[in-house]
């Protein structure tokens, strides 16, 4: 039971780093202008920070601040698209858009995957520490 609940609040730590990770990506993607990558990083934070259960009080609470953060964030990104949608001016926007997002859109899953799997890797070798140290240290 006690293993059962252990494991409950590792999943809710869990999904609470890689929520970070996805809300980090997006501010390297604002930071370059590619909004739309930085919107679909922030909708995968708010999902996952959506995971984390109310059993854990602490990790709820960061959970709902990572919520707040990420509606702020979408509200930032939407204004900042709405400030330089005059850029995409004339006939052409749905092409230069199209071409934009083409460009921009490569890599972008490798990255997000790439972090993901980092922070499982992560994950699991401090669950297979926490599980072995006990044994190399005669406990």
């Amino acid at each position: 039971m006690i293993k059962a609940r252990e494991d409950r609040l590792t999943q809710n730590q869990g999904a609470l780093e890689q929520a970070a990770g996805f809300v980090q990506l997006s501010e390297q993607e604002t930071n370059g202008k590619h909004y739309a990558e930085a919107a679909v990083l922030l909708r995968q934070a708010s999902d996952t920070y959506g995971t984390v259960t109310d059993e854990f009080a602490l990790e709820y609470e960061k959970a709902q601040q990572g919520i707040r953060l990420v509606r702020g964030r979408l509200d930032e990104i939407k204004g900042a698209l709405v400030d330089n949608a005059q850029s995409f001016s004339g006939s052409g926007f749905a092409s230069d858009a199209r071409a934009l997002a083409q460009t921009r859109g490569k890599g972008l899953d490798q990255q997000a995957l790439k972090a993901m799997v980092q922070q499982a890797y992560a994950k699991e070798i401090g669950a297979l520490q926490a599980r072995v140290e006990p044994a190399l240290n005669g406990k």
